[in-house]
């Protein structure tokens, strides 16, 4: 039994430190009163509370802190691999492909594209779905040779760009007008046609196809500072396709373009790749982007996830390419992401 002259001197530190606020059980534990607050409102005086016997124990074993590994191995928990660099991107053909390595892009302090890798088969459709600001575009210029990196490197057709003899082969269309605004529509095309070497029954050849296909025929003879926005982007994409590319890079091209002619290009894209053409597009149409041969989600500038649309949606287990960017876009390692799909 605890002597009381012990425990009223207890009393008497407790109150002179912490006041009349402060409550107190005692509690029997190896011959020495060990001291705890009571919850306020539930305070008795210690000599009517009943001190409960109870056998001694043993203290408690300290231990080092145990490695994160291995203490999710002893709650039944798989660790986390550890991080590793993307695996090197394959060549997809002997012409025709576009190849990146750990490329990188900065806009002074913002990483825009970061440790992207990523390889291209020829007469492949590979779309790049990110919300805004991901980097895509940013991306398709480094790739075109319109900026330069701040690492890494880019191959077209197994050259490093820049490289001013692949040019000719490629086309570009970019999110922003590339049009001459005090030009008509046919005079764009007349124009772009000489930038590309094109002889003039070449042109005509092709201004005939590309305006039926982008149903403008009416629209020839007009200025395109009069077209509508979408008539504007429709122009900029047929003089994207005008010289027939082997590559060709499309940014978001059928925004402004109505459903039923959105058909109609997707139908002729295709077409292209059957002949062996290389597209590289953006878009915001999930209907577009199950079109496409492969997909490539991209994240604050990074290639978090890759694969043909089906083997993500079972990978994820969701039924929408919107679901399953959000699954991948809340991991911490997309390069373990990579890993899975690889």
């Amino acid at each position: 039994m605890f002597k009381t002259s012990t425990i009223n001197r207890a009393l008497r530190r407790a109150r002179a430190t912490s006041a009349e606020r402060l409550y107190l059980s005692v509690r029997r534990m190896r011959g020495k009163a060990v001291l705890r607050p009571l919850r306020r409102g539930s305070a008795k005086s210690v000599e009517q509370q009943t001190i409960p016997e109870k056998p001694p124990q043993e203290a408690p074993k300290l231990e080092p802190p145990l490695p994160d590994d291995t203490t999710a191995q002893l709650a039944g928990e798989t660790p986390l691999a550890p991080m590793l660099p993307p695996p090197e991107p394959q060549h997809g053909g002997t012409n025709g492909y576009i190849k990146t390595v750990a490329l990188e892009k900065r806009f002074g302090a913002s990483k825009v594209v970061d440790n992207f890798s990523l390889h291209v088969n020829k007469g492949e459709i590979y779309g790049l779905l990110g919300p805004n600001g991901a980097g895509k575009t940013t991306l398709i210029k480094l790739l075109c040779g319109l900026l330069v990196p701040a690492s890494g490197e880019a191959y077209l057709f197994g050259k490093k760009v820049p490289d001013r003899s692949i040019a000719p082969l490629i086309g570009y269309m970019p999110q922003e007008l590339a049009l001459y605004n005090n030009m008509t529509v046919h005079e764009n095309i007349i124009f772009y046609g000489k930038l590309f070497g094109l002889i003039k029954g070449q042109i005509e050849q092709r201004e005939r196809e590309l305006l039926r296909l982008i149903d403008l025929e009416a629209y020839r003879g007009t200025l395109v500072d009069r077209l509508s926005g979408g008539m504007q982007h429709r122009v900029s994409l047929a003089c994207a396709l005008l010289h027939v590319p082997q590559v060709l890079f499309l940014d978001e091209p059928t925004v402004g373009v109505d459903p039923e002619l959105r058909v109609a290009f997707w139908d002729y894209f295709e077409q292209l790749r059957d002949s062996g053409v290389t597209i590289f597009i953006t878009t915001h149409y999930m209907d577009e982007a199950r079109r496409c041969n492969r997909i490539g989600f991209m994240h604050r500038g990074r290639l978090i996830a890759e694969g043909s649309p089906q083997e993500l949606l079972e990978l994820t287990g969701t039924d929408s390419l919107e679901d399953a960017f959000l699954e991948f876009s809340r991991t911490n390692e997309p390069e373990e992401v990579l890993s899975i799909l690889t």
